[in-house]
């Protein structure tokens, strides 16, 4: 069973770059394993409805914004996978590119902004705001239980009362 290391930062959750610069008091590491159960149904229905997130990148409708998906990298230590959300996507034929939204825990020399490259089944979770409420965090929800308290009333603030906006399919 490996683990596998979940970021949590609540400005993050915010502004998807809120954490770029540098780790804030309000980020912690989750750890998890890799068979856990919530966790894969989170992921499992965050996969689901990923093409919802791509269809609404690709229009780039008025209002939405903070466009992201959470995507499982190859870690410095041996057979781990660290789940880190990612920026600035792009769509391409088998996965896409981006730029790391925020500081990695275990990627080497990867840093906040670092350049990466993906494949689609790396996804793990995507987001994007609209209203100033955040659709998506299908995980982040998953794993509010395990946040302190401060993160969950963050979190709670922050996301929309469903993880699919009314309507949008």
């Amino acid at each position: 069973m490996r683990p596998v290391l979940l970021a949590v930062c609540a400005g993050l959750m915010m502004t998807v770059a809120g954490c770029a610069e540098a780790r804030p008091e309000s980020e912690e590491m989750v750890f998890t394993a890799e068979d856990d159960p919530v966790v894969l149904a989170a992921t499992a229905k965050a996969r689901e409805t990923l093409p919802i997130f791509w269809r609404l990148h690709a229009a780039e409708p008025e209002g939405y914004s903070a466009f992201a998906l959470k995507v499982g990298l190859p870690t410095v230590t041996p057979g781990n996978e660290e789940h880190i959300w990612v920026v600035d996507v792009v769509r391409e034929a088998d996965g896409g590119r981006g730029r790391l939204a925020n500081t990695p825990h275990d990627l080497g020399r990867l840093q906040a902004g670092s350049p990466v490259t993906f494949k689609d089944e790396q996804i793990s979770d995507w987001q994007y705001e609209k209203g100033g409420k955040l659709y998506g965090h299908f995980t982040s929800r998953a794993m509010m239980d395990r946040w302190n308290a401060a993160q969950r009333a963050e979190g709670l603030a922050l996301f929309a009362p469903e993880p699919l906006e009314a309507g949008v399919q």
